[in-house]
This record gives structure tokens, sequence and C-alpha cells, in this order.
């Protein structure tokens, strides 16, 4: 059906609406993209924090306006999750009562996007806590059942998952490619399985300048768009 040019013709000139200012806009899905232990799910755990309570990300990006959001994660139990809200939270000296209702946690019920019944149950979810941007934490833990390889299921599979939770805006976290060289900061070509590059509207990529010596310290390469 569409729109006629005449219809949408004021869009041109609409202002960007930042999620985090000049970093990750509304309406775009985004891929966080890291090698493995890059500290992926602690910068996500922030993330969510910041977009919760409208105060800047990693103390740096500005976050304007407060978002109801839903973090999925299978990356940890309820206790390992809630260690590293809890961190964000208390290095921002908030309450923890003052977040309620803006940020749910979800560690156990991960959703597969290929299946019709989860799509319509986190579109149920979405829809009762009005959540503005769910978070899934890791993808391919929500691609069962579809070959990864192949761009063409992999597209329509993430089409159709951001159909379900829209109005609600995706963030996505993914892995890099093993292959990825510690030389290079990592860009879009660098993530695994095919078709997830190709969706992506805004990015946050990071790497390891050089092996993690477990003494707390991590160097890493990120890039951005």
């Amino acid at each position: 059906s569409g729109q006629t040019v005449n219809e949408m013709w004021a869009a041109a000139e609409e202002e960007v609406d930042w999620m985090v200012d000049g970093v990750f806009a509304m309406g775009q899905p985004t891929i966080m993209g890291a090698e493995q232990k890059c500290c992926k799910t602690t910068l996500l755990s922030d993330l969510v924090v910041a977009l919760a309570t409208a105060t800047p990300w990693l103390q740096h990006f500005n976050v304007k306006q407060p978002r109801r959001t839903l973090f999925i994660t299978g990356e940890s139990s309820d206790r390992g999750a809630m260690k590293r809200i809890r961190r964000a939270v208390e290095s921002r000296h908030i309450a923890p009562a003052s977040i309620n209702g803006m940020l749910r946690i979800e560690t156990f019920d991960f959703p597969t996007v290929s299946l019709d019944s989860d799509l319509k149950d986190l579109a149920l979810v979405i829809e009762k806590y009005k959540s503005e941007v769910v978070v899934v934490d890791p993808l391919y833990m929500a691609l069962a059942n579809v070959n990864t390889a192949n761009v063409c299921e992999v597209g329509p599979v993430l089409k159709a998952f951001a159909r379900n939770v829209y109005p609600a805006n995706i963030i996505l976290a993914h892995h890099i490619k093993k292959s990825a060289s510690y030389d290079e900061v990592p860009d879009l070509k660098d993530l695994s399985q095919a078709g997830i590059a190709e969706f992506a509207g805004n990015f946050w990529m990071m790497g390891r300048l050089q092996p993690y010596k477990g003494d707390g310290m991590h160097h890493l390469s990120i890039s951005m768009g």
C-alpha cells in the first residue's frame, strides 16, 4: 500500500530521536557485536540501566529520555545478571525503587524468534509493560531452527521479530568471528553468521587490542555508527 510522496515529504526534515545521543538512534535495529569475553554483557547491563534512568551510558554518552526497557539475557543466572545490574545502579548513586517499572529482566524464558508462538508471547509482554526497548543477549540463542549460514533465512526471521515487537526498539548482542585480528578494529563484516550485518541500523563493535591477562584491565577497540 505505502504512502504518497506528499504524505511522506515532511519525514525528511524530522530530527533524529536518539536512544543514546550520537550513538544509537530510535527506529533502527541495533547490533552490539563483540569478540568473546569483551565485556559485552557488562556494557549492556550498564546500557539498560542508563536507558531506564536517563543517565549517561558508560559515564560518557548522554541519554536524555528514560525508556521502559526489557533485558532478555541468556548469559547468566538471575544472580549473575543482577550483580551487573546492581553495580550499574549503585555506580549512579540512585535508589533501586526509582527504577521501578522502567527495567524488566528475563534470564530464563529465552524466545526463539523463528517461532510465531514465541513472538506473539513476547509481543503481549511488550504491550503489557509498555516496553520501548528490547535487548536480546545473545542473539544466537534466539536463532534455533534457522540456517544461520543463509541470509535468505536469517533476514526474514529478524524482520518478523522486529515487526512483532514494534513499536519497541531492538538491541541485539552478537559475536564476532573467532578469526578477527587483534591488529584491527572490528566492523560489521566481522560479525559471525549471515544476515546480521545487513540488518543493523545502529552498530557498536568491540574487539581486543591484546589478550586479556586477568588483571581487570580491558584494552578494547571499538567502532560504532
